[in-house]
């Protein structure tokens, strides 16, 4: 039997120990609008499955089952989207700021590069980029007829600089909402590949896109895309599991991974 969410139910989430209402919004005296998470509740299996686990009672030291973990994020790419990932290119993160960010700065970069952002675009970015010891560099969206669209010739000119070690990418983009195409993916593909510029997409926004647009995960362009690009998504925004801390990182290249 299929159950359909309420999402009309109100749900009064202030003194719940909330970022967004209780600090970003004083405990209710303003309307908070600075962090991305719904007021609606979590789907009934998910609330299903935490309830039996703390019926079970035991709250101990554990481990990620990472195989089960990566079937999981692999059905669903595979049901949403029509495409097949293999288990070994998915990892886990506790977040994809403080977590993934932090690890793929770490891992490709060093103190002092440059990583390039698209503003106007999730100030987080800046701040881990920067905490990391690394600069930011920007290849800033242009705004025609009230539509955001990516200036390509600042974009080659700004990847031709060897500092310049990754482009960061917010697809969907966050907070200016354009679901970018799959002739936009493929021509920051082309232009980063060249210049030998990682790119890194993020991707957490992907699930919540309104119709007739779809959205484009990066590594289903074309399987040598996956050489050259990392993507990070979580199905905390998706289905409100911010505090589950179960992101992950899509990294289809076997020496990127390693």
């Amino acid at each position: 039997m299929s159950c359909v969410h309420n999402f009309d139910e109100p749900i009064n989430r202030v003194n719940t120990d909330s970022f967004k209402w209780d600090y970003e919004g004083e405990s209710g005296k303003y309307i908070p609008l600075g962090v991305a998470d719904t007021d609606f509740k979590a789907p009934r299996e998910v609330i299903d499955a935490v309830r039996e686990r703390v019926d079970f009672g035991v709250f101990a030291y554990g481990y990620l089952p990472q195989r089960r973990f990566a079937d999981a994020v692999c059905g669903w790419y595979r049901k949403r989207y029509g495409i097949a990932l293999e288990p070994e290119a998915v990892r886990h993160s506790q977040g994809l700021m403080t977590g993934a960010l932090w690890m793929i700065l770490n891992a490709y970069t060093r103190p002092g590069d440059k990583i390039l952002l698209q503003p106007p675009v999730y100030n987080t970015f800046n701040v881990v980029i920067q905490g990391a010891g690394r600069f930011v560099e920007t290849n800033d969206l242009i705004l025609k007829d009230g539509r955001y669209e990516i200036d390509f010739e600042d974009l080659e000119k700004k990847t031709s600089d060897p500092r310049v070690r990754i482009l960061l990418v917010c697809n969907p983009a966050n907070p200016v909402g354009r679901v970018w195409t799959r002739d936009e993916l493929m021509r920051m593909y082309e232009i980063c590949k060249k210049n030998n510029t990682l790119i890194v997409s993020d991707e957490i926004h992907g699930d919540i896109v309104y119709a007739p647009h779809r959205h484009i995960p990066y590594f289903s362009l074309s399987e040598e895309i996956g050489d050259n690009v990392i993507v990070m998504g979580s199905p905390s925004k998706t289905f409100n599991l911010a505090c589950f801390y179960s992101a992950y990182v899509v990294i289809k290249n076997k020496a990127l991974r390693d």
